[in-house]
């Protein structure tokens, strides 16, 4: 029995991978992988999602993000000092800004993302909180916040191997960050000219012109490089109208310098091959009717606002397709508007696609002939009820009477 037992285990461990990730994407370099859809809120595939790796300058998202937290006014002029360049190395990539330069808060953001600025990072942290250290501190209580147990930060700019994250951390900070529209803006940008007139490029422009496909389904992206890191790749992406972020980590370099963006373009395939958007209801589309009480409307239906996609693998199959409401089953004449009648939520092959609240959009007009149908045998009940008491208290009257005058004529 215990073979057995052991035996079913190993099996189970075995194909566990492949119950994960039914995607089946080959070929990759990058050893940490996470493709993530935002719309859905579901992994779509992933290879070791937990586990804790160097990050390079992806750390500069959480830079930015904290920063703009602690930014009140985004277009405030500051001045560059070498104080805040000081603990710059000399071969880290940098935007171009220099001790002197008067520049605006918004311009050293661009420059932290989009040609990763190791000059902009440390001039943000200076700034805001008196000296790098201090601002990742910061930093570090930001990600406590968002739950990124795996992820530590010992500068802004990831130049050092210190700073450590996990893939799965990494879209919890977009999930959490893209909220942010400034943040979005930012990160979503292709170029970008400085008050100072310096012109700014994302560095996802230099791959896009350097490789054999096109990349522009990517929204927004962040990329990272250091030896112990190898390259790391984050991306919002555009794929069949469905908004995917997809983390890449450690793709180890030997004779090129994109295996990163190599790997997007084998996931954004492997995707648009393997996935299909299906509409499942219709914008318009009646998916719930729900009967009144006492109302002239006997019942009220109820009908999607929206188009409601659902990203699937394999071919659609309707019959999989469930609604299940929770809620007040009779409507009463007199509940008021907006008032919450349950929830629907809707799912696809037992995975909840939507979840939607109910609510009572039209007021409901009192009835007085289905109040009668609803309640015609108690009424027929207390009109016998009162029929039979009125004769009753008409005998009891007569008999009073009959009383009365029978003492009036003893008397006489």
């Amino acid at each position: 029995m215990k073979k057995l037992k052991y035996l079913l285990l190993t099996i189970l461990v075995t194909l566990l991978p492949v119950f994960l990730n039914a995607l089946e994407i080959e070929g990759l370099y990058s050893k940490n992988v996470l493709v993530y859809d935002l719309d859905e809120d579901r992994v779509l595939y992933s290879i070791k999602e937990d586990e804790q790796k160097s990050i390079a300058s992806l750390t500069k998202l959480m830079t930015v993000l904290v920063a703009l937290e602690n930014i009140e006014d985004l277009d405030k002029e500051i001045t560059i000092t070498w104080s805040m360049l000081s603990n710059v190395p000399w071969d880290a990539s940098v935007a171009g800004f220099y001790a002197g330069d008067t520049v605006t808060y918004r311009d050293l953001l661009y420059g932290v993302m989009l040609p990763s600025g190791a000059d902009a990072a440390d001039s943000l942290a200076v700034s805001i909180s008196g000296s790098v250290s201090s601002f990742v501190d910061l930093m570090n209580k930001k990600a406590k916040e968002l739950g990124m147990t795996k992820t530590t930060f010992v500068d802004t700019t990831g130049y050092h191997d210190g700073s450590k994250s996990s893939s799965k951390d990494l879209v919890t900070l977009l999930k959490y960050a893209l909220k942010n529209s400034t943040f979005k803006e930012i990160y979503r940008a292709k170029t970008y000219k400085t008050t100072n007139d310096l012109n700014l490029r994302a560095t996802i422009v230099a791959y896009s012109k350097n490789l054999p496909y096109d990349l522009s389904y990517v929204l927004g992206s962040k990329t990272g490089y250091t030896d112990e890191a190898g390259l790391c790749l984050s991306t919002l992406s555009n794929i069949d109208n469905e908004n995917i972020i997809t983390i890449t980590l450690d793709a180890k370099v030997d004779y090129d310098m994109d295996k990163h963006v190599k790997d997007l373009n084998n996931i954004y395939t492997s995707l648009k091959e393997g996935y299909d958007k299906v509409l499942l209801i219709k914008e318009g589309d009646a998916f719930l009717s729900l009967e009144t009480k006492y109302a002239k409307e006997s019942t009220i239906t109820f009908y999607s606002k929206e188009d409601i996609f659902k990203y699937i693998e394999g071919d659609y199959n309707k019959e999989e397709l469930k609604l299940d409401y929770e809620g007040i089953k009779i409507v009463n004449y007199n509940t008021e508007i907006k008032t919450k009648l349950g929830t629907l939520k809707i799912y696809y092959k037992n995975e909840l696609v939507k979840e939607i609240d109910i609510l009572l959009e039209e007021a409901l007009h009192f009835s007085l002939l289905e109040f009668i149908k609803v309640n015609i045998v108690f009424i027929v009940i207390g009109l016998i009820a009162l029929i039979l008491t009125l004769l009753r208290i008409r005998v009891l009257i007569r008999r009073k009477k009959r009383k009365k005058l029978k003492r009036i004529n003893s008397v006489k």
